[in-house]
């Protein structure tokens, strides 16, 4: 049995706020019994897609948009304890209590969906393949089972971070990823380069999401961990919300060697010239900024 909590949202909610809105709730709801959220209203072949999916396609004309959604859990206390927190948190948003469902195989689900993405840059491509199904011919692969966890590589904000990984840091050897979720990027980075590093993310079970997809794709020379300690690196990942990377600016700062990089997504294309004001240091010059739909993603090198 399954139950779940019904969130009301505004009216005039923009797209780029329902999608950070989705990965709060996500990050949130992982921390519980969590079995998966249904934003998108979508039929695509007689099966209704889950907003979890919407980063392996566009699915933004295929149909409308519901004007609420739904996070599912397998305990009913896990439900309530969610929606109290975020009634708490959200007074413009209507949260409904536990709601009894019968049981649903997301994964069956999901995997309707999932499929190959290539990222090309020059002549180099590089394969972001579901676990499931075949490697393509040519180019670097990356295998991953998402889980429960954020980043399969289809998404603007770590597209962005892979194809400035591609331009600029394939050949960096020591790499940190904040944020890692999946750990698409430090598995990218490690394919490319043969690169080593760590993995950092607060959620214990995207964490071991981020183990098992580098168990998977044969990574070796990789580290996890729960937060970021000390340590020097050629490149950094921050693929997060822009509030969070602000808090964190001066440990990512420090984490960088002397003429290492860093890429920052998860970042509003509107709002990227302030939060760059915000961000950048006198030890930091901006290398690029590369844009896709409303997300922004930008390259700072440290100075020697």
């Amino acid at each position: 049995m399954s139950f779940f909590v019904q969130l009301g949202l505004p009216g005039d909610l923009k797209p780029e706020a329902r999608d950070s809105l989705a990965e709060i709730v996500t990050r949130l709801a992982s921390r519980f019994s969590f079995e998966g959220l249904e934003d998108w209203s979508v039929d695509v072949k007689n099966s209704r897609v889950l907003g979890a999916e919407a980063e392996f396609q566009d699915l933004s004309r295929a149909g409308a948009k519901k004007p609420e959604m739904r996070v599912y859990f397998a305990e009913r206390a896990h439900a309530a304890t969610f929606a109290r927190i975020l009634a708490d948190a959200f007074a413009d948003l209507k949260v409904s209590g536990a709601r009894r469902l019968a049981p649903k195989d997301w994964m069956k689900l999901w995997r309707r969906h999932y499929k190959t993405q290539t990222l090309r840059e020059g002549k180099s491509r590089l394969h972001i393949v579901p676990a499931w199904k075949k490697r393509p011919q040519g180019g670097a692969s990356v295998r991953i089972t998402p889980g429960q966890a954020f980043g399969t590589g289809t998404h603007p904000t770590t597209q962005l971070c892979l194809r400035l990984l591609m331009r600029h840091g394939a050949t960096a050897k020591r790499v940190l990823d904040f944020g890692a979720g999946t750990g698409v990027l430090l598995i990218a980075a490690s394919k490319l380069s043969g690169a080593g590093g760590l993995a950092v993310e607060s959620d214990a079970v995207a964490l071991a999401q981020c183990r098992k997809n580098a168990k998977l794709n044969r990574a070796s020379g990789l580290r996890f961990a729960l937060k970021l300690k000390s340590g020097k690196f050629d490149l950094v990942f921050a693929n997060v919300l822009a509030p969070v990377l602000l808090e964190h600016r001066d440990s990512l700062v420090k984490a960088l060697k002397p003429g290492a990089l860093i890429f920052l997504s998860g970042i509003l294309g509107k709002e990227a010239n302030a939060f760059l004001k915000k961000f950048k240091t006198r030890e930091l010059a901006l290398v690029e900024r590369l844009d896709q739909g409303d997300w922004s993603a930008i390259a700072l090198r440290r100075l020697e």
